[in-house]
């Protein structure tokens, strides 16, 4: 895109990804309808994927609870993310 990674602050990539994330669903709805037209793809098989992590950010945070870690981190609470996939492997639609 021809920025330098120098002249991008902290705070404008921030609020990039709250614009990002207010138009999630629009933005996967419209992803979603451009692999149909490029690559004719159908819906037969749904494949949705679940994991977990343990949570880096505000331990206060409503995202994030206690549960077990394969990671064996006690001392961080955990979120989930979810994933819906088509039979080709391209997500529909993610959730955290």
């Amino acid at each position: 895109m021809g920025i330098e990674p120098k002249h991008v602050s902290l705070s404008s990539l921030y609020r990039t990804c709250d614009r990002l994330v207010a138009e999630k669903e629009a933005i996967e709805q419209s992803l979603v309808q451009k692999e149909r037209e490029l690559f004719g793809l159908g819906e037969k098989i749904i494949l949705y994927d679940l994991t977990n992590t343990y949570f880096e950010g505000n331990p206060c945070a409503p995202e994030a609870q206690r549960g077990a870690s394969k990671e064996k981190r006690t001392d961080r609470p955990l979120v989930t993310l979810a994933m819906i996939l088509d039979e080709e492997g391209f997500p529909k639609t993610s959730k955290v």
